[in-house]
């Protein structure tokens, strides 16, 4: 791109917009790069304002020049998890160079633009004995680029788990949160309150956080291109206040848990590989072993380097290392390039999915899109399809002896797959093992009506839900739905069965309470139902 004239549109748009760089031959995207690596793009655009009227107006006017004319648009922050390439349109830098207006307090809620360090935010909110964003000290990027990617850690307190006479649970169980007792998990989606994003027409737009689909770590409306090329300007966080000792604690607690002291200074990259991943090949379907399949993309790279470790020596292409105590992120010791990124990246991946069959997920954002090898491309249907399928069968393992634990399992099922009718049956299921029969008869009017066994198993719970709530005239109808479906046909083998569902009827015509001991044929922890 070096080589080539600036396009005429340039001399235009710095004309016509404030806050535009420009220089012959383009300008090169290495000072822009917090890993101190780029191509060259047309022109660079920043944005700036007093307030956050002002800085917001700065982007609109900026995106519906572009939108105007026809000129494609990159926004990134300090490109912290970027790998930038040659760019033949406008790169939009919403970060922290020039005048930005100042973070904004009203109780537990903070404003501010989308150009500040997410690290500087977290320091200004812990000094407010505000809590929730801890996680953010160790991270070198915006909050721009935390709220695009949905950006999330865990505090892990294991000592705390030991004291209470738990065995530490497996790092499955830690990642996702599920012992609250011991873990702290932060996100962005547990805070954002509203994002102000100037849309692809260059209009200013508010959206809450239902609309920025959060369903899982590092993923977002922003990543799926639900949001088109929507541009993030300000949010508004809802925090948690605390004591300043509770604060400090975190602080502490974090920066061990995430081995911030290991973290490279200088210029990096960092979510190079994120936890997520999915197995592929034969016995990618063998999800017994929940430990095994765990996709801890540290663990997952340290065991495929096992030899590296042990002699303590980084991997390295050209100019571009990773520290194996820290693997997933990459340092520039000054002199790497964009092949040396890349190039470290497929060694990587290679090395784990043989070692390990699990194809790791990259956090990195490629401009343009193009440059990102064809594995580390949005997360495919096949990733979501794996850990819908691995938190439905931990869910179902689970209802028997721990049904609250089933049903943290099961909600996690349904961020994978929304409405999966299964899921949602062994949602209401797990609400009846805990003999929570309301909630179980609100689960169960979300499954959309079906045939074979999902429809026998609704009609059974349900009629067992409406039952034990006094609703009889409704109990004996699902009873005898029951016993007519196919599912149930009459035969010697289901007789005795038959006849202890017709008994429940007949409680329920008479108006007798529902009584049902885990010895029960059809105590709802008998029942089975999987995909």
């Amino acid at each position: 791109m070096s080589a080539r004239p600036l396009p005429a549109w340039v001399a235009e748009f710095a004309r016509e917009v404030r806050g535009v760089r420009q220089a012959p031959g383009g300008i090169a995207l290495s000072g822009y790069s917090a890993g101190g690596i780029g191509g060259q793009a047309a022109c660079v655009f920043s944005p700036s304002g007093a307030t956050l009227d002002q800085w917001t107006e700065s982007v609109a006017v900026a995106v519906g020049w572009c939108r105007r004319h026809g000129v494609e648009y990159f926004p990134v922050g300090s490109a912290s998890n970027a790998v930038l390439g040659d760019v033949d349109g406008v790169l939009m830098v919403i970060g922290p160079a020039g005048p930005r207006p100042p973070v904004e307090f009203a109780g537990t809620l903070v404003a501010a633009d989308t150009g500040i360090p997410f690290a500087e935010l977290a320091r200004t909110c812990s000094v407010q004995c505000l809590s929730g964003i801890e996680f953010g000290l160790g991270m070198p990027g915006t909050l721009g680029g935390a709220i695009a990617t949905n950006a999330y850690s865990e505090i892990v307190d294991v000592e705390a788990t030991r004291d209470a006479g738990s065995a530490v649970p497996n790092r499955l169980l830690l990642l996702d949160g599920l012992y609250p007792r011991t873990v702290t998990r932060q996100s962005m989606a547990r805070v954002v309150d509203e994002v102000t994003i100037v849309n692809n027409q260059g209009d200013v737009q508010a959206l809450p956080a239902a609309e920025l689909g959060y369903l899982e770590p590092h993923w977002s409306a922003f990543l799926s291109g639900e949001l088109g090329a929507a541009v993030a300007v300000s949010a508004r966080l809802q925090l948690l206040s605390r004591s300043a000792a509770d604060v400090e604690r975190f602080i502490a607690t974090y920066a061990t848990t995430r081995k911030v002291d290991e973290q490279p200074t200088g210029q990096a990259i960092g979510s190079v590989f994120v936890n997520s991943g999915y197995p592929r090949g034969e016995g990618a379907d063998a999800l017994t072993d929940h430990e095994a399949w765990f996709t801890d993309a540290d663990e997952l790279i340290v065991h495929a380097f096992a030899d590296q470790v042990q002699r303590h020596e980084p991997l390295r292409e050209g100019g571009i290392s990773c520290n194996l105590a820290c693997p997933c992120f990459f340092a520039n010791d000054g002199t790497g390039t964009l092949d040396d990124v890349l190039r470290l990246l497929e060694r990587i991946h290679a090395q784990v999915l043989a070692a390990s069959g699990v194809s790791l997920v990259s956090g990195l954002r490629f401009i343009p899109e193009s440059l990102a090898p064809a594995w580390a491309r949005k997360p495919p249907q096949e990733y979501r399809q794996w850990r819908y399928r691995l938190y439905q069968r931990m869910g179902t393992d689970a209802i028997r002896e721990d049904p609250t634990l089933a049903l943290q399992y099961i909600e996690k099922a349904l961020d994978f797959s929304p409405g999966a009718p299964v899921a949602l049956f062994n949602r209401a299921l797990a609400f009846a093992c805990m003999d929570k029969w309301r909630e179980a008869g609100q689960a169960l009017a979300e499954v959309r009506p079906a045939d074979g066994a999902l429809a026998a198993g609704k009609a059974l719970l349900g009629a067992q839900a409406a039952h034990s709530l006094g609703d009889y005239e409704e109990a004996v109808t699902q009873y005898e739905a029951f016993l007519a479906s196919e599912f149930f046909a009459p035969d010697a083998e289901n007789a005795a069965l038959a006849d202890a569902v017709r008994a429940l009827a007949d409680a329920a015509h008479r108006h007798q309470p529902l009584t049902l001991d885990t010895a029960h044929p059809f105590h709802p922890s008998k029942i089975d139902l999987s995909d």
